[in-house]
């Protein structure tokens, strides 16, 4: 599918074209997903880092995508993995997702979410859902086009580690952080 649709429908959709396969592996590396029971990604737009989270995940572990944009949630939908809960809607509201999907923490979060695009009240939403689902020791990990959101990430999380992937069209940042 191509992201012009979806991109003309949705300003909240940043990019033209999907992941590259580095910074799905920039994200994954992150994550250490084959050490999770738990990973939630915010975002996945057609799935190119949820398919490389699943090949990491453990047999037993579970994987929450929530997507806002419909366009995308055939994509989600057709990735044949039961460990894969795939859903429609906002980030914000990852709480009642997780509850919805019967997960109380995750020892993860990746989010594809565009932050630099949402208001700072939005983002600031966004990174306390994110905050409040980790497990105590958890990670976050976001891929963003502008460091701009550091900041906000130092005051929410004990540990912010910053890399940068040039090999992606955007070139993205990625976060690191730790609860």
């Amino acid at each position: 599918m191509a992201y012009l649709s979806p991109l003309l429908h949705d300003p909240s959709v940043a990019s033209l074209v999907p992941s590259s396969k580095y910074i799905a592996e920039r994200v994954v590396e992150a994550v250490s997903p084959e050490r999770a029971g738990v990973v939630v990604e915010l975002g996945p737009g057609e799935g190119v880092i949820t398919h490389r989270l699943l090949r990491a995940l453990p047999p037993s572990g579970r994987l929450l995508a929530v997507e806002r944009n419909r366009d995308f949630m055939p994509a989600l939908r057709q990735i044949s993995d039961p460990r894969l809960n795939a859903v429609e809607g906002d980030a914000g509201a990852l709480g009642c997702h997780m509850a919805r999907a019967g997960l109380l923490r995750a020892d993860a979060v990746v989010s594809g979410v565009p932050m630099s695009l949402l208001d700072l009240a939005g983002r600031r939403r966004i990174l306390e859902a994110v905050r409040n689902a980790l497990k105590a020791d958890g990670r976050f990990v976001a891929y963003q086009v502008t460091p701009k959101l550091i900041p906000l990430l130092k005051e929410r999380f004990r540990r912010v580690e910053v890399r940068f992937e040039l090999r992606n069209f955007p070139p993205l940042f990625v976060f690191s952080c730790r609860r």
